[in-house]
């Protein structure tokens, strides 16, 4: 996503690199709070994810595919986030070249009929 030239905070609780990325302990110590929060963690881990998120402050939560759980994603909802779940993030950024232009083609068809 840094390459696609969006402004990225990696968040992780023991590690200081990611990407080449210095890497956040916790979404408060991020220098400033971003627009939106996408999770990529195994679902047993995503309420506690959307719950610190939404501690946050931050209003736009994506389950990345494959991270959300029904219970994260509701309790998000619950608390007023705007939710995406169950989509790549990847198929929705400019540029993303394949597959995930591919995966956007396949899934326009789906949404528009």
């Amino acid at each position: 996503m840094k390459k696609k030239g969006y402004t990225v905070y990696p968040v992780h609780p023991t590690a200081n690199i990611i990407d080449n990325s210095i890497t956040y302990n916790s979404l408060d110590q991020i220098p400033q709070k971003p627009e939106g929060a996408i999770i990529v963690l195994p679902p047993h881990n995503a309420e506690r994810a959307a719950n610190e998120v939404i501690a946050a402050g931050i209003k736009n939560i994506w389950f990345q595919q494959g991270s959300e759980s029904e219970k994260a994603v509701r309790y998000a909802v619950l608390n007023g986030e705007n939710v995406i779940s169950g989509q790549c993030v990847w198929m929705f950024l400019k540029h993303a070249g394949f597959p995930h232009n591919v995966h956007r083609w396949v899934w326009s068809l789906s949404a528009s009929g």
